[in-house]
């Protein structure tokens, strides 16, 4: 008789297939997922809603990605605009958002009540055309 047994494997209660195959190892899947939505529909909010700076007018957020240990939020934005204004458009908008991160991040903590509030980092992805539904269509491939 082996002087170790084994103990059955842990590996169900926090990995299984799904996870590995939508490319969430470690992540918690369902909920994962449901709080990446969360927090795109909240800091789109937050952006239209309570941040006056004009270089965020046209501001759309085109994806919103959480690190699997929830350590950190990546959010791809796109801005309406002409593509002729795209590097003017990308400097305004990326010093706007440094200066508002701080902001947006304590509002997300109030409204989510999320036991540890992740960094926010913001990575502009292009330029959409006025009045177009959606994305530009470079952008459709997603975010870095």
């Amino acid at each position: 008789m082996p002087k170790h047994t084994r103990r059955p494997s842990a590996r169900g209660a926090h990995g299984d297939a799904s996870d590995h195959a939508s490319g969430r190892s470690g992540g918690a899947g369902h909920r994962h997922a449901r709080l990446e939505h969360i927090l795109s529909h909240e800091v789109e909010a937050l952006i239209h809603a309570e941040l006056v700076d004009p270089a965020l007018s046209g501001l759309r957020v085109v994806s919103v990605l959480l690190s699997p240990d929830g350590s950190h939020v990546r959010v791809a934005y796109a801005i309406e605009g002409m593509l002729g204004d795209e590097h003017r458009l990308r400097e305004a908008s990326r010093s706007a958002l440094t200066r508002a991160t701080g902001f947006v991040r304590s509002r997300l903590a109030q409204q989510l009540q999320l036991r540890r509030m992740p960094r926010l980092s913001f990575n502009f992805v292009g330029v959409a055309e006025p009045g177009a539904t959606g994305p530009h269509p470079e952008l459709e491939g997603g975010a870095p």
